[in-house]
């Protein structure tokens, strides 16, 4: 999702008005190099968490059976 963003945020950082202050093109820049770090590390993480739920509640009902012929 992150590399999806990136070019949308470059284009939009490329575009925007530039006063005497310059902060909100570094912050933007910051972010349009490590959203895609975010986007990993988090979806990492949830995905740990939801892998333990789900063996935390197949233990006591039993999980899913795919029966293949």
């Amino acid at each position: 999702m992150g590399l999806l963003f990136v070019p949308f945020i470059v284009i939009m950082l490329f575009f925007a008005p530039r006063g005497q202050n310059a902060l909100p093109a570094i912050f933007g820049g910051a972010f349009a190099l490590f959203a895609p770090v975010i986007y990993g590390v988090m979806g990492f993480l949830l995905g740990m968490i939801s892998a333990a739920i789900y063996n935390l509640a197949a233990r006591f009902v039993g999980g899913i059976e795919v029966e293949l012929e």
